[in-house]
């Protein structure tokens, strides 16, 4: 495994009247390319044992962000695969206890990789964040696995959906941005 380390991407809130502000932080795992680690990060979140190696990173990071701008909002992005291991549990309730609500879950949209957990385990989970006091955010909706369906069906616990720009790529700026702006009301 290389060395990982993330990079934090400021995520906008643009009102009406379009002034900007930064509304958090989107925590993004990177490598020693300054690239998303994917055949890596597939290979080590599969185990436990090996997703302890994430757990570090991530830890490291929220850590030294939290140390540096202690009012900033961090996102932090999890694959569902991982609500099996009871190591992220115990990681994201002492994220919480240190942190509280600065932290945010966003559920990737790989769900598919869940292999045996399950709707039922889906369920559980998101009950489970919710019951820590996390909010819980589901990424690239109607992209991956996070169905318009699937966010109704959790439409009780999540507390935000971010929708793939892919979708918008045919869509041009102007009309994308008039977009935003009326579901911004």
């Amino acid at each position: 495994m290389s060395k990982w380390y993330n990079v934090f991407q400021p995520i906008y809130q643009v009102d009406k009247d379009l002034n900007v502000t930064i509304s958090h932080y989107e925590m993004l795992l990177r490598d020693e390319n300054d690239s998303f680690p994917n055949n890596d990060f597939f290979r080590v979140i599969g185990t436990e044992e090996e997703n302890q190696k994430w757990i570090l990173a991530e830890k490291e990071s929220i850590d030294q962000a939290f140390a540096k701008y202690p009012d900033i909002c961090i996102n932090l992005n999890i694959e569902p695969i991982q609500f099996a291991y009871p190591s992220v549990w115990k990681f994201i309730e002492n994220i919480y206890s240190k942190y509280g609500k600065k932290v945010v879950i966003e559920v990737t949209e790989r769900q598919l990789q869940a292999g045996t957990l399950g709707n039922k385990q889906f369920d559980k989970s998101f009950q489970r964040f919710h019951d820590i006091g996390l909010d819980v955010v589901l990424d690239d909706v109607d992209s991956g696995g996070h169905s318009f369906t699937f966010v109704d069906h959790h439409s009780d616990i999540i507390s935000g959906i971010k929708l793939s720009l892919l979708d918008f790529d045919p869509i041009s700026s102007d009309t994308t941005i008039r977009m935003v702006l009326v579901k911004s009301f």
